[in-house]
């Protein structure tokens, strides 16, 4: 190992050291990882109780399992909410995600923030923070989320297709989510009924729509109801 390696090696022991002694006010499950290559570098103690994951184990977890078992921000059931309020979405800043997970047959959600950690020294590796809040929702809620993570994950299944169509499908397609006829998205949109037929034809063959109930999902997902 060179000196520059030894060095930042120290470095980032001390950075560790540091935060493992700040940890436990911070409130959830606590994670600092090294980015590119992908090493896992610390957990909490209530990591390892809730994943039921020794250190040791903890720190040889390859990243396919990191991703089934603690968090992957491209899972199907985790959804991008932002960043932190002032902030602009760059690599340095807080991300947001809203997960949900299944522990012991129950579904719950969490709440995960993602924040690279910066060196002064250029050279050094680079960290990422990650925070797991679970979230406990009123069953009226944790109804409405999961219809939220549902209308997310058709939106990731099928932006590539939403994007296929021209901004007057879309205009045509908003109309047709709130159940208007072709006359009616004629008259609103001051075109013939004949090509508003061709445009809701176009919009099924690029959606691949068999069920009529679909297009409703495609409202929800691509927030076209309120159009």
């Amino acid at each position: 190992m060179n000196n520059s390696a030894s060095i930042n090696k120290d470095q980032t022991q001390e950075k560790l050291a540091a935060f493992e002694m700040v940890a436990k006010w911070l409130p959830g499950i606590k994670i600092i990882q090294q980015i590119d290559p992908i090493q896992n570098l610390f957990i909490c103690e209530k990591g390892i109780q809730h994943y039921g994951l020794s250190p040791a184990f903890f720190k040889h977890l390859p990243t396919r399992e990191f991703e089934k078992i603690i968090f992957s921000p491209h899972h199907q059931d985790t959804c991008f909410l932002g960043t932190r309020e002032g902030q602009s979405l760059d690599e340095r800043e807080t991300k947001l995600y809203l997960q949900r997970k299944v522990f012991d047959h129950k579904t719950i959600m969490e709440l995960v923030m993602v924040k690279k950690v910066f060196s002064e020294n250029a050279d050094a590796p680079l960290l990422q923070l990650i925070q797991i809040i679970p979230i406990k929702f009123q069953s009226w809620a944790m109804a409405k989320m999961e219809r939220v993570i549902q209308e997310m994950n058709f939106k990731k299944a099928n932006y590539k297709k939403f994007n296929l169509l021209t901004e007057r499908n879309k205009e045509v397609l908003a109309h047709m989510v709130s159940c208007c006829k072709a006359e009616e998205i004629s008259e609103m949109l001051g075109i013939s009924v004949n090509t508003v037929n061709t445009h809701k034809k176009k919009i099924k063959d690029l959606l691949v729509l068999e069920e009529s109930h679909e297009v409703l999902w495609y409202g929800l997902a691509f927030d076209l109801l309120s159009c």
